[in-house]
């Protein structure tokens, strides 16, 4: 028996080089992971400019087949990462400015943010900055969840939305 696995083994070898093998023990499970940090900031001292920090978190073990091979992950890889204004109520004029995304520690600056015309215009904005798109997969390699926090000044309150924020990404999953 073990010459016949020792034979099958040389043939396979033979037939196939090493990064071929590795192909074939290779599979991409490619998934959205979308989540919403909700702001809600009262009234403070008549409407007066305010500082914010609220986060949400992303879980990719809840896709099944990566929480399955969460340990078996050799690459990833984000594919697109957007976020939108949604749900404002507020002042017409109420702006987000010296804002940032914190996601798994990589800081991505965002710029200054109309929220009304923003939600109003369904505004869909896009992180093309491929250095914070790697660090972001990097994380996310090593980690199944991802702690996202948005931080910034309000020009006014009360205001009240919603960051919607979606992340598609591959995972490589490699099962040698």
């Amino acid at each position: 028996m073990r010459l016949k696995i020792n034979l099958l083994l040389l043939l396979i070898a033979t037939v196939f080089n090493c990064s071929e093998i590795d192909k074939l023990t290779e599979f991409d499970i490619t998934e959205d992971f979308d989540t919403s940090i909700e702001i809600s900031i009262p009234d403070n001292d008549g409407g007066n400019a305010t500082s914010l920090s609220e986060s949400s978190t992303i879980d990719i073990s809840t896709n099944a087949e990566i929480n399955k091979n969460l340990d078996l992950i050799q690459d990833a890889t984000i594919n697109s990462l957007t976020y939108e204004i949604s749900d404002f109520t507020g002042a017409e004029n109420a702006t987000i400015t010296n804002a940032s995304l914190n996601i798994g520690g990589t800081i991505i600056a965002v710029n200054a943010i109309n929220l009304k015309q923003s939600d109003d215009n369904n505004t869909i904005y896009s992180i093309e900055n491929t250095d914070k798109l790697k660090g972001i997969a990097t994380y996310l390699k090593n980690n199944s969840t991802a702690t996202i926090t948005l931080s910034g000044e309000l020009s006014t309150t009360p205001v009240t939305f919603n960051i919607i924020i979606e992340l598609e990404s591959t995972f490589t999953i490699d099962v040698i």
